[in-house]
């Protein structure tokens, strides 16, 4: 998940492995959240990586789930393809109908832009479905 689809991101350009992989410093860290909380798609897409690994922050799909949505609405791809996973996996996951359908719009807007695991999971989840 390298991509990043358009709105909200500040020119400096997030190392996605170093936060995720729990080598970000509490600076950096706290400097992530700020752009986060200001808006960066891009930030918001990895402090959800983070919260969803616990790795920084403490795990909190929740947390993610938010950070992932405001990206996504913002049209970047791998958000939209990490919310639309988890959407439609809890969806399944409850019997939800409108989960798994809001799922599966997320993974389509993602592929749609070319991300490659969305459409992936999308023939996969409609072979299994039978769509």
């Amino acid at each position: 998940m390298s991509g990043c689809g358009g709105g909200g991101s500040s020119s400096e350009p997030i190392d996605r492995e170093r936060y995720t992989s729990g080598q970000a410093t509490p600076k950096e860290m706290e400097a992530l959240r700020t752009r986060a909380e200001r808006g960066d798609a891009e930030a918001q897409h990895t402090l959800g990586l983070c919260h969803i690994a616990g790795v920084g922050v403490p795990q909190d799909a929740e947390a993610a789930s938010t950070l992932w949505l405001k990206a996504a609405q913002q049209g970047h791809a791998d958000a939209q393809y990490a919310f639309g996973g988890l959407t439609l996996l809890a969806g399944e996951s409850y019997g939800d109908r409108q989960l798994v359908e809001a799922g599966v719009m997320w993974l389509e807007k993602a592929a749609q832009q070319g991300h490659e695991a969305a459409g992936e999971m999308l023939e996969r989840w409609n072979v299994a479905n039978q769509k």
